[in-house]
This record gives structure tokens, sequence and C-alpha cells, in this order.
């Protein structure tokens, strides 16, 4: 991300701002000095559509979006460490539940319109065979672990939607800030409150002055007759429709997209399942901003190229030209495939050369390591200018099991 405050705030001259006004008032919403964000908002860009005849082909650098009331997008700022220009990207990807008991789905009782009902997700995996808690310890020795066993540096530890709680990932961050030189944590967590449940994506930047945020989920997950029967989930009725139950906004009401500096110059942003698959509200955002990867938790059956996601991921690999990752867990894949399976496919990339792979993890191993390059890459505005070079291509380059020998009795599967 080439946005710079101050080089904005220098280049705009006293005499167009009001007296003793200050400078790019409308921020975060927006770096527009006279529109106000109720209207409209620009942002910073990173990436420009190579494909087809948009006004998001016309800029380099800005995008124009909505107004803040129907996407609010926030932006933070990336850890300042030896690694902001290093051409490797390494992420260690953790499928955890590695089992998903059928009992995790269960119906609420509660009707919805459309004669259709509310289920929600149990974490039954954060309970140990012996009904106790799975302590945050335990996990983050767990993780440590694994990034021990790993044949590269770990920059990124991902975890699956609704993979774990508020606290236990809270944990989990402390743990790989002071222990390990990971960049940063991102994982699916359930929290609740006053009744009100919701279904995030936890994201910690682990430099220095640690950052923290979360993200909502913006979509009901549909249950129908087929994913009842590849996923054996006697619990739920198959002869009706089953809606998620979620809370869907954050406390403001409004939905909200969040991006942040990894390296310099690439921008990451998240997802949550089923906002994958809706055009709307976020996806605009995306496109215009350009993230140089887009990363999506899922809880989701095995990760095919012909299946939703696969399918899903090529709207945002060609227009803006992102690299988007999908990552489901393991319980829910060896659920879908009866668990007899000599290997799970449980994650999915595809980038802007439009060619998809498709992510496996052999029957026994415990994580997944992709060790990806980012290169820098040029772009050309719709009317023939360049930017010389100043864009970042995020591309696989090879995935490493990674296997314990002695893992816990939650993760021997």
């Amino acid at each position: 991300m080439r946005f710079d405050t101050k080089t904005i705030a220098r280049a705009i001259k006293p005499s167009d701002r009001k007296q003793d006004a200050p400078l790019l008032e409308n921020l975060p919403h927006s770096c527009c000095l006279w529109i106000s964000p109720e209207a409209a908002c620009v942002q910073p860009k990173t990436r420009t559509a190579q494909v087809g005849c948009t006004l998001r082909s016309l800029s380099h650098n800005l995008a124009l979006l909505p107004h803040k009331r129907e996407v609010l997008t926030h932006w933070f700022p990336g850890p300042a460490d030896k690694h902001a220009h290093d051409q490797e990207l390494n992420l260690l990807l953790i499928p955890f539940p590695y089992e998903v008991p059928p009992h995790s789905f269960r119906a609420t009782g509660h009707e919805c319109p459309g004669s259709a009902e509310f289920f929600r997700l149990d974490q039954a995996w954060l309970r140990t065979s012996s009904r106790r808690r799975l302590r945050s310890a335990d996990l983050g020795r767990f993780v440590l672990d694994l990034i021990a066993q790993c044949p590269a540096r770990v920059d990124g530890v991902i975890f699956p939607e609704l993979a774990l709680d508020l606290q236990i990932i809270q944990s989990l961050a402390v743990t790989l800030k002071h222990r390990t030189k990971a960049q940063f944590l991102i994982g699916g967590i359930r929290t609740e409150q006053s009744g009100r449940i919701r279904n995030e994506v936890y994201t910690a930047l682990l430099g220095r002055n640690p950052i923290v945020w979360t993200q909502a989920k913006h979509h009901r997950w549909r249950l129908e007759r087929g994913q009842l029967a590849m996923y054996g989930l006697p619990g739920l009725n198959r002869e009706k429709r089953w809606w998620e139950d979620i809370d869907l906004c954050a406390e403001s009401g409004l939905r909200e997209a969040m991006f942040w500096q990894f390296r310099h110059g690439a921008i990451l942003g998240s997802l949550v399942c089923e906002d994958l698959a809706r055009v709307e509200p976020v996806h605009s955002a995306f496109r215009a901003i350009g993230p140089n990867l887009v990363v999506a938790l899922l809880m989701d059956g095995p990760q095919l190229e012909r299946r939703w996601a696969g399918k899903c991921s090529t709207a945002l690999s060609e227009d803006p030209g992102s690299s988007v990752l999908t990552l489901t867990s393991l319980g829910l894949v060896r659920r879908a495939e009866r668990m007899d399976a000599r290997s799970y496919k449980i994650a999915l990339w595809r980038d802007g050369s439009g060619l998809a792979q498709e992510l496996e993890i052999w029957k026994g191993a415990h994580a997944l390591l992709l060790q990806c390059a980012v290169d820098d890459e040029e772009n050309w505005t719709l009317d023939g200018r360049s930017d010389h070079g100043n864009s970042v291509r995020i591309t696989l380059r090879r995935t490493s099991d990674v296997v314990l020998q002695q893992p816990p009795s939650w993760a021997n599967y």
C-alpha cells in the first residue's frame, strides 16, 4: 500500500481548506476532503484490475466506494519488522477441528420466515474426551510444536471458520507473539453476548505493538438436503431448510470490511464462508480496493475447484486479480468423505493466473505449510498508464505436510 496521509496533506494548499479544519478530516472512512462519507468514500487501492472496462480500472492508487453506511472499511498498518520487504511468505494452515461430532449441529426451536428453522453450531471440539474444556495452554503448546516441525519460517498462522473461541485465540496470540517470529494470526471464532451469537474472523498483528480486531460474518449458512446427507447430521430434519442462527451486523448496524498491510505494498483481507459467495455487500469493497491476498475461512466439505468455493473465488482472482485462499476444517471434510480417505483437500488456492490448486493434507498430518512468493508486478490502467512495477502478486510455490509424532488425544485422528 502506497498510502501516506502526510504526503497527501502536503499536496493540499492551505487555501483549499477551511481555517483550522483538520487535514483529511474524513479519515478513516475516506481520504476525500470535500465529499462527505455519507455520500461516497475514497480509499487507498493496491491493485488495478487488468480485465474488463470499469471505473475501477481508471486509477492505480485510489478506490471509489459506496457511502460508509453500506460497507464500513477499516485499514490497519502492518508490523514493521525485518521481513517487511521479504519476497517469501509462509502460511501455516491448521485445519482444526480434526473431528466434528454430529451433535454439534442442533436445532434451536425457533422458526424463521419461509417455513425454515434455525440451527446452531455447538463447538463440541473445544471439549476433550473427558468433557474437560480444551485448555488454551494445550492448544498453544500444540501450535508451537507444529511450528517447530516446519521446514521454513512461519509468517502467519490460520485456523478455519468457528475453530476456536475468543479466550483460546487471545491466549494463542500472546503465545505466538512472545515465542515465535510469526507476524499474524487469523482464526474463526464464535462469540456470544446477551444471547446474540456472532460468527467472526479474529485477526492479530503480532508486531511490537499488537493490533487486534474481529470482523463479523455478513450472510447466514443455509443447510439443504444434500448437505445434511453428505455430513450425516441426524439431529436436523432433512425435509426442512435450516439457516444458521447468528447475529449478522455489528452493534452499529453496519457491515464492515477490514484490510491490513502485511508486507511492503501487500494488503490482506478476510472473509467468512458465505461472504465469499455473495456479491453484496462486501465484494464491492474488495474489488475496488484490490487486496493482494484474500483469506476465506470456511466450515465446509472438501475444497475442490468444481465446488462453490472454487467457483466463487474466481470472481476476486480475475477482478481485481487477488490471490484467494480458502481453508476449511478437517473434521467436516472427514464427515463428508466418511473419514476413510488417504488424503483430504482442506484448502484451495487461486490466483490471477486463472489456475486453481486443490491443497490436500495426507492422513495423519496435522497442518499444511504454504510457501508463497511475493513479487513485484506491473499494472496498467484502462487508459494505458503504468504503475512501473509498483504492484505485488502473491503466488504459491510449494506445500508441505506438518506431522507430530505424538499429538494430543484431541488431534489424533
